[in-house]
């Protein structure tokens, strides 16, 4: 978390503690939301990719394809 080793909010944790606090529980929820959203892309991703494989392959699997 960049939060921590920035200078500024070094700064900030030696003269306002509870503003530090607030900023930090800010950037910790901050980071979960990128996390879940770059799972979600992820997912939303592979399945995009699964089916155009599928339109692709008229509806055969990989393996399908072979025989």
């Amino acid at each position: 978390m960049n939060y921590l080793t920035n200078h500024t909010n070094q700064e900030l944790l030696r003269h306002d503690c509870q503003a530090f606090s607030k900023g930090l529980m800010a950037a910790h929820k901050l980071d979960k939301t990128i996390e879940r959203t770059r799972k979600q892309l992820a997912y939303i991703i592979r399945n995009e990719i699964k089916q155009v494989s599928h339109n692709v392959n008229d509806g055969k699997g990989f393996h399908e394809l072979e025989s």
